[in-house]
């Protein structure tokens, strides 16, 4: 039981928010629990979708961002 309880510690503190793959899980598992606390609806897909594309137009930005300091910082 004791290995299990630290492999769960292990895995979670691997976990990390700023790579996009846990992220998207993390929003699927979310509208999967919302559909099923909520029952099935269109509803949910758009929110997915609308979640995703909000990550991922921050995550260009910042990315863009990054590279405007670097090239800033090189003159």
């Amino acid at each position: 039981m004791n290995n299990i309880v630290d492999f769960i510690k292990w895995w979670v503190g691997g976990i990390s928010l700023s790579h996009p793959v846990p992220r998207i899980a993390l929003y699927l598992v979310a509208v999967i629990l919302g559909a099923m606390a909520f029952g099935p609806g269109e509803h949910w897909v758009i929110l997915f979708s609308l979640a995703i594309s909000v990550d991922l137009m921050s995550m260009m930005i910042a990315w863009k961002y990054e590279e405007f300091k670097r090239e800033h910082d090189n003159r």
